[in-house]
């Protein structure tokens, strides 16, 4: 008799459960009880796909498969490749909602074996709709504050310095790309730093860049198509040096110039399609030289041939463009004599200090 009052009692004590599970609507199943099949979530051996709660579900399983979680935290590495707010929640545990086997409700990622909630964020239908949110590793401060609209970033992005809790960046999303202002603030001052417009996801417009006093320009330039192009106004705080470049398609392209802090013009180059005009030039020059002594040096005239060789080469193997180049003149000009007469050694300026007779090919291979 005892045992039967036992068992009644078991038994009453697990319909009154069922009752009040079912009063509440919500079912609860652990991640580790569960399997995925077809792309939806059943209670393991289940003919149903579940519908309710799922605990402990790793945040990478929630969040990996959204396309539009990938694309905000390749931005974010885009932009900062040194920033951690990309990485931090991913390794936490989540409990979901899902309706039907997907994901649908709300989340709450917390640190394991912790009630620390570090990411927020709330699905419909399977993808990403509605804010996210995300807190450091105490969970007392906001770094991330977004809103997702069928599965994309949509709204504006709000990005917080763990530090002192100011706004540190806030930029404009529609349906998954960058389209609107981008405003840095400073974490310290709070004032504005930075402001450019993205079009599409790209840069399109006029980017500035000021010191944490939010009034002195660092830079200052114009993008189109994401490219930069046009003059470039740089200004470097702790040396005080103040530089303007040119650009086409984010290549160097004209004139660039640098002064001092009292204005002394310190440095002046001219850029053709990202490469320096001058250094370019000269490099031609050495290859075209170099190219004609290779031919003078082999002569069809034995005579012409032996008479060139006999210059008095320079015993250094690997001369600066610049003594490359006037050494391959120098030669030249004893080719030209040499043509003019053969039998005899025409002098030779000998300013190159060290000269002694080596192999062609040993000059060859230096050059």
């Amino acid at each position: 008799m005892k045992y039967r009052t036992t068992r009644t009692a078991v038994l009453l004590s697990s319909v009154i459960a069922s009752l009040l599970l079912s009063a509440c609507g919500e079912k609860v199943l652990d991640y580790r009880n569960a399997e995925v099949v077809n792309g939806a979530l059943y209670a393991r051996g289940a003919n149903e796909p579940f519908s309710g709660k799922v605990t402990n579900v790793l945040a990478a399983t929630v969040f990996e498969a959204q396309a539009g979680f990938s694309t905000l935290i390749k931005t974010l590495k885009n932009v900062d490749p040194m920033d951690t707010i990309g990485g931090t929640g991913v390794i936490s545990i989540c409990d979901v909602s899902t309706n039907k086997g997907v994901l649908d409700g709300p989340v709450s990622c917390k640190l394991p074996r912790t009630d620390t909630v570090q990411l927020e964020a709330a699905f419909s239908n399977g993808v990403l709709d509605g804010n996210l949110t995300l807190h450091d590793e105490t969970g007392a401060h906001t770094l991330l504050e977004l809103a997702f609209k069928d599965g994309q970033p949509d709204g504006i992005m709000k990005l917080y310095s763990s530090a002192t809790d100011k706004l540190t960046h806030t930029v404009e999303w529609k349906a998954g790309a960058l389209n609107g202002g981008e405003d840095g603030f400073d974490p310290q001052t709070g004032n504005r730093i930075l402001h450019t417009t993205y079009l599409n996801g790209v840069l399109e417009g006029e980017m500035t860049q000021y010191a944490a006093d939010g009034k002195t320009l660092t830079f200052k330039g114009t993008f189109q198509h994401g490219l930069l192009n046009g003059e470039v106004d740089k200004f470097d705080i702790k040396s005080g040096i103040r530089s303007v470049d040119h650009y086409t398609d984010s290549k160097l392209d004209g004139i660039s110039q640098a002064w001092d802090a009292s204005g002394k013009l310190i440095g002046e180059k001219t850029f053709t399609n990202g490469e320096d005009a001058v250094q370019k030039q000269k490099e031609e020059e050495k290859e075209r030289l170099g190219k004609e002594v290779d031919v003078a040096i082999n002569d069809p005239d034995p005579e012409v041939k032996a008479c060139v060789n006999s210059y008095p080469w320079s015993k250094a193997v690997t001369p600066s463009d610049d003594e490359a180049i006037e050494e391959d003149r120098k030669i030249l000009a004893w080719r030209d004599e040499c043509r003019a007469n053969p039998d005899s050694h025409p002098a030779v300026d000998r300013s190159i200090s060290q000269i002694k007779t080596v192999p062609t090919t040993q000059y060859n291979n230096g050059k």
